[in-house]
């Protein structure tokens, strides 16, 4: 997957003009977050005892599409003032508005989405425009395709787009599959349990140190389950794999809940699993 980089710049503080001091405001139908992924060939090769509970792998997430700031960019909202500082790594957003047309910023990560369990993040508000949530999110606009951003904007503030208005022009460059670059956002598979007849491995996505709450997910020719067994009494399979990673099982203790596995990636570089807006959750009684 080929990776963009930024181009380093050198400038002011870009800060917000406004010619009347009025903000406008504009109604949004609805509004997506660019989506976000994990790359399997991360996993690095390794072998080890694994104890019941343990984690065996972890991958980072990564924005699929993102632009990281080369400097402060400094705007007016109402009466306060709001800094995005330089190095910030802004997702993509998509915004749709009521006339049928769409507009594309780079903005600051949406918060109250990701902590709603059970559902996907922009599940509850496509089609719902920012009603219920709770937080903003500022936004730059490149409003002439340049590849310079020349305006800001606000989503979250209401059912509204708040246009801050003009802002001095800066260079940016799209970012493909940037991690996210936070310790608390990633994929991680687990030792689950060792059984009579079954191993059990664990596959979880966390996001802001939250897991989600999820039985199934898909995404292309991957799929996992919340847990996953694998059956090694009946037929004696001892290999397997789970989200492109190959696990060998060498050995296994039942009273001490332990495994000795050997793992490693079995994708190529390029290749993605991306998180689903929306996941499938069963519930029982």
């Amino acid at each position: 997957m080929k990776r963009l980089q930024p181009i380093a710049l050198l400038g002011a503080v870009c800060t917000a003009v406004f010619g009347s001091g009025v903000q406008a405001q504009h109604r949004v139908l609805s509004w997506q977050q660019s989506p976000i992924i994990f790359l399997p060939s991360e996993a690095a090769p390794g072998q080890r005892t694994v104890e019941e509970g343990e984690v065996i792998v972890t991958l980072p997430l990564h924005w699929a599409f993102s632009t990281r700031l080369s400097r402060d960019v400094v705007l007016q909202h109402g009466d306060e003032s709001v800094v995005l500082a330089s190095g910030s790594l802004l997702p993509k957003v998509q915004v749709s508005i009521p006339d049928g047309s769409r507009r594309a910023g780079f903005c600051t990560r949406s918060r109250v989405a990701e902590h709603r369990e059970g559902v996907g993040f922009m599940g509850l508000m496509f089609g719902n425009a920012l009603n219920g949530l709770q937080d903003q999110q500022t936004c730059l606009e490149d409003t002439d395709k340049d590849m310079q951003f020349d305006r800001a904007f606000v989503l979250g503030d209401g059912d509204a787009v708040v246009e801050l208005g003009a802002i001095e022009p800066l260079v940016f460059t799209e970012l493909i599959a940037e991690s996210m670059g936070t310790d608390d956002d990633y994929a991680k598979i687990t030792l689950a349990g060792v059984g009579r007849r079954e191993i059990q491995l664990g596959f979880d996505i966390v996001q802001r140190g939250h897991a989600r709450n999820f039985t199934t997910m898909r995404s292309g020719r991957f799929s996992a389950g919340r847990f996953n067994s694998y059956d090694y009494a009946s037929d004696g399979a001892t290999s397997f794999s789970l989200m492109g990673v190959q696990f060998e099982m060498d050995a296994y203790d039942r009273a001490a809940n332990t495994a000795h596995l050997r793992w490693a990636p079995k994708v190529e570089p390029h290749e993605f699993v991306g998180v689903p807006d929306n996941v499938v959750t069963t519930f029982t009684w």
